[in-house]
This record gives C-alpha cells, sequence and structure tokens, in this order.
C-alpha cells in the first residue's frame, strides 16, 4: 500500500485494526484470568488426587486425598485469589493512569512481573499468617520458603494474566478480521 505526498510516493505499512474495546476492559480480563487461575488450579488437586488413588493400593490414599482436598481449600481462598484479584486491579489501575501505558509490550509485562512479586511478598508476610474470614494460618519457615512462595504465587497469576490477554487479544483479532 503506498500514497502519494508532495509528489512522491512512500511505502505505508498497513494499519493493524485496534483491538476490541470489550478485549482491553480490565475487567473482562481480570475476570477471565482469575477464571483460568481457579479452573487450572483445582483441575491439578483433582489430577494429582485421582493419581495419588490410583497410585497407591494401601490405606493412605485416604490420607493423602484428604490433605489434597485441605490443601486446595486453603490455597485457593486464602493465597491464589486474594494475590490474583489485586495484582490485576493494581495493575489494571498503573496501567491506565501512568507512564506504563506508553511502554512497549515485554516491559509492561516485565513491570507486571514485579508488581505480582510485590504483592506476593506482601501477602505472604501479612495474610498469610492472619486467621482472617476463619481461614487457616498459613506460615513460612525461613527466608528460602518465604521467596519460594512468593515465587510460586507471582508465578501462577502472572502465567493466567498473560494467558488471559493471550486469549483475549486472539478473539479479538478474529473478530476483527475481514471474511472472504
Amino acid at each position: 500500500m503506498s500514497r502519494m505526498v508532495e509528489g512522491l510516493v512512500t511505502d505505508v505499512a498497513p494499519v493493524r485494526p485496534p483491538a476490541a474495546p470489550l478485549a482491553r476492559s480490565p475487567f473482562v480480563w481480570g475476570g477471565l484470568a482469575v477464571a483460568l487461575l481457579s479452573f487450572v488450579y483445582l483441575a491439578g488437586m483433582l489430577g494429582l488426587g485421582l493419581a495419588t488413588g490410583l497410585a497407591s493400593p494401601d490405606g493412605d490414599v485416604a490420607t493423602r486425598q484428604t490433605a489434597l482436598v485441605l490443601y486446595a481449600r486453603i490455597v485457593l481462598p486464602k493465597v491464589l485469589l486474594p494475590h490474583a484479584v489485586v495484582t490485576l486491579a493494581l495493575y489494571a489501575i498503573a496501567e491506565r493512569s501512568t507512564a506504563l501505558s506508553r511502554l512497549g509490550h515485554w516491559p509492561r509485562r516485565g513491570a507486571f512481573v514485579v508488581m505480582a512479586l510485590g504483592v506476593a511478598a506482601l501477602l505472604a508476610a501479612f495474610w498469610l499468617p492472619s486467621d482472617a474470614f476463619g481461614l487457616a494460618r498459613v506460615n513460612t519457615r525461613g527466608p528460602g520458603n518465604f521467596a519460594a512462595t512468593c515465587i510460586e504465587i507471582s508465578v501462577a497469576t502472572t502465567a493466567a494474566a498473560l494467558a488471559a490477554r493471550w486469549l483475549l487479544d486472539t478473539l479479538a483479532r478474529r473478530r476483527s478480521t475481514p471474511r472472504p
């Protein structure tokens, strides 16, 4: 595609259509990320429970499956969901109200990872040891476990957020592509 500018022909790259407004909504993005995170986590716990039951024929299976159920009932509501909601909300606010929106694709993703690690550290330091809302206390033992907990929480939320963004962008591009 080319156009004339004062007698000169210049090459102009085709303009990519913008993503649909719904795909850029922080509520849609955050909701999809939280749903993906919950679904993958619960499916993983179910898979581990089934694998534990099939792999060990001894009587210890019930104990292990009970431990997995308790783990799922503590980690999802006490750790993953609060972290995902707080991180996604803070990132959406920061992206819309600061210079973060003018950065490129990868620096924005890097800022999200840093923000996720920071929120995970605050969550692990203050929220996990509390017994708020009747949820069990979770204590990390030592700085190594604290760091590992922060990284695990951040990786899960970041993966869910990136997967949700990719899915929404892919769907928006498919909708805006003209069909022959």
